[in-house]
């Protein structure tokens, strides 16, 4: 499988809207955290949330990662971190819509709820 782009820009932050675009400003940690949920990667999404609190341009580095690697998106370490630790709501909130457009199937391009074959 090739590398892809992520679908959804970086400062498409509020693309959704101001409502979204004050969630990912005030309350990242609760986006990141549902985020982690929807992956599957947690069962709740108040670990994750802590996590994001206690430590979040290291977290939200790490979590970016996981969100490329689920779905096959080109990009490293360096280029997380950056972004992370430069842009990190707007990180979070690119990472919220990569997940509601391409849903929680990995890397296959699936569309949301359908299996994998």
């Amino acid at each position: 499988m090739s590398a892809q782009d992520w679908k959804n820009g970086l400062f498409g932050c509020c693309s959704k809207g101001p409502i979204d675009c004050l969630m990912g400003c005030l309350c990242y940690c609760y986006v990141g955290g549902l985020n982690t949920q929807k992956l599957g990667h947690a069962d709740s999404w108040v670990v994750p949330c802590l996590l994001y609190i206690l430590c979040r341009p290291c977290y939200a580095t790490y979590r970016r990662g996981k969100v490329r690697e689920h779905y096959g998106i080109e990009g490293g370490f360096g280029g997380d971190c950056c972004v992370s630790f430069c842009c990190g709501p707007c990180a979070i909130l690119q990472e919220e819509h990569e997940i509601d457009e391409r849903g929680t199937n990995a890397a296959s391009g699936a569309p949301a709820g359908q299996a994998v074959s």
